[in-house]
């Protein structure tokens, strides 16, 4: 269950070899895969969770989406290899995006991602 869940989440951030933080480059962009094996690796835990908690199915259903927010602070992730890191305006943007949500509709976001194959 949830235990299986966090390691697939762990393998997708770390290639599997359990380094976190490791990086040649750390300008590189986020590989697509290993953010999709993340998101699913969540949708697992938080289905997991939601079980545990006697829930069986919809565990987010009554989460508000949190609209544009995630787009704003998409862009600290979608950084060019080799450096095009996110302007002061995009970083100021993203807190306030990230700012504006709760957890729960972030949860909410990655796991509607995750479950209906829409672009990470």
């Amino acid at each position: 269950g949830m235990i299986k869940a966090a390691e697939e989440a762990i393998g997708g951030a770390t290639g599997g070899d359990g380094k976190i933080g490791e990086s040649a480059n750390n300008g590189v962009a986020a590989d697509a895969d290993s953010v999709k094996k993340i998101a699913k690796g969540m949708k697992g835990i938080v289905d997991a969770a939601g079980t545990a908690a006697g829930k069986k199915d919809g565990v987010l259903k009554d989460v508000q989406d949190a609209g544009d927010a995630d787009a704003a602070a998409g862009k600290l992730f979608g950084t060019a290899a080799g450096g095009n890191d996110a302007g002061a305006a995009d970083i100021k943007k993203a807190a306030e995006a990230v700012s504006s949500v709760s957890g729960e509709q972030i949860l909410k976001a990655i796991v509607d991602a995750a479950g209906g194959g829409a672009k990470l």
